[in-house]
C-alpha cells in the first residue's frame, strides 16, 4: 500500500483518519482528499475500501445523518439531495435514504413546507406591539410569490410548493 509519490510522510490511511476525525465524509470526499494529498490510485481505492469495510466512511448513514440535519433545519429534500449528489454520494442511496428518513422519522415535507409558509401569513406581535395579537396579512399575489421563492429557496419542490399555495389561496 505504498505507492504514493513520497513527499507525504503518513500513509493513506493515516491521512484519511486524520481527514475523518473532523466529521463524516463520504467515499468521494476521502478519495478527492487523498488525490488532493498525491496519493496513488490503488492505495487511494485500497483505504476507500478498508474504510468502508470498517464502517468509518458509508455513503448511506452519511446521507441519512445529511436529512436528519436538513430538517432540523427547515429545509426540503431538494436542497439536500443536490448537496449529497455534489458530494459524491450515489443517486440511488440518496433515493433510499430519502425515503427511509421520512418513514423512520413520520416527516411529511408538505407540512413542513405549509408551517414555514404560515408563518409568513402574519405579521409576528414584536412588529406591532408586545402585547397585541399576530395579525393576518391579507393574501396578494405579492405575498404569495414571497411564499413561493423562500420555500423554494429552501429546497422544497416546485409540486410541493403549488400545493401550500393552493391551501393558502382556500383561506381567502
Amino acid at each position: 500500500m505504498s505507492e504514493s509519490k513520497g513527499k507525504n510522510k503518513k500513509s493513506a490511511m493515516e491521512c484519511a483518519i486524520s481527514y475523518l476525525a473532523g466529521s463524516m465524509r463520504t467515499c468521494d470526499e476521502v478519495r478527492k482528499h487523498l488525490e488532493k494529498k498525491e496519493y496513488g490510485t490503488v492505495e487511494i481505492e485500497e483505504t476507500v475500501k478498508e474504510l468502508t469495510d470498517l464502517r468509518y466512511i458509508d455513503d448511506y448513514q452519511y446521507a441519512l445523518r445529511y436529512y436528519e440535519y436538513n430538517y432540523s433545519r427547515n429545509r426540503g429534500s431538494g436542497r439536500a439531495q443536490q448537496a449529497l449528489a455534489s458530494k459524491g454520494v450515489d443517486r440511488s442511496i440518496i433515493r433510499n435514504a430519502y425515503e427511509d428518513y421520512m418513514y423512520e422519522n413520520n416527516a411529511d415535507e408538505y407540512e413542513l413546507a405549509y408551517k414555514l409558509a404560515e408563518k409568513e401569513l402574519y405579521i409576528t406581535p414584536d412588529l406591532v406591539g408586545e402585547d397585541a395579537e399576530p395579525k393576518r396579512r391579507e393574501i396578494s399575489d405579492k405575498l404569495l410569490a414571497r411564499i413561493a421563492r423562500k420555500l423554494q429557496t429552501r429546497g422544497f419542490s416546485v409540486d410541493i410548493v403549488a400545493r401550500v399555495l393552493s391551501r393558502i389561496r382556500g383561506m381567502e
